[in-house]
């Protein structure tokens, strides 16, 4: 699927520059279970970077499961490397997080660093051959 641009330019010095609105998706986090869960097990997904992006939309897919929730919480860092730490939305005074869900869904989130982690919790009692995956699209909104 062919990227979105937009024209930016500089009031500095004139230069004009595209940018674009959405990059490439990616897959931060993706598991099968081989065994049915006793108690909630978390995956963490490596640092991700959004350089030249400010928010993103996160696509959460859930396979066959039987009794289970996930939750996908949103941690960040100011630089490569850097300590990663909750991210929090002003307007709501709550950490990013997709919340406990039981079914595929997609969500926006804005106001975001230039590098992220995702920690990603799935419920005791999901079964055996479960799975799950964070599919991250970068934008520019």
């Amino acid at each position: 699927m062919a990227d979105f641009f937009q024209w930016n330019g500089s009031t500095d010095t004139g230069a004009a520059y595209i940018t674009s609105v959405r990059g490439t998706p990616i897959v931060v986090v993706s598991a099968t279970l081989t065994a049915t869960l006793t108690t909630d097990t978390t995956y963490t997904s490596a640092a991700t970077s959004l350089l030249e992006f400010n928010a993103i939309m996160v696509q959460t897919i859930l396979g066959s499961q039987t009794g289970a929730k996930t939750l996908t919480t949103i941690s960040g860092a100011m630089s490569s490397g850097g300590t990663m730490v909750p991210l929090y939305d002003k307007d709501f005074s709550a950490q990013m997080t997709t919340g406990a869900i039981s079914s595929s869904r997609t969500q926006k989130f804005i106001g975001l660093t230039d590098y992220l982690g995702f920690s990603t919790t799935f419920s005791a009692g999901a079964t055996a051959g479960s799975s799950f995956s964070i599919t991250i699209q970068p934008l520019n909104l």
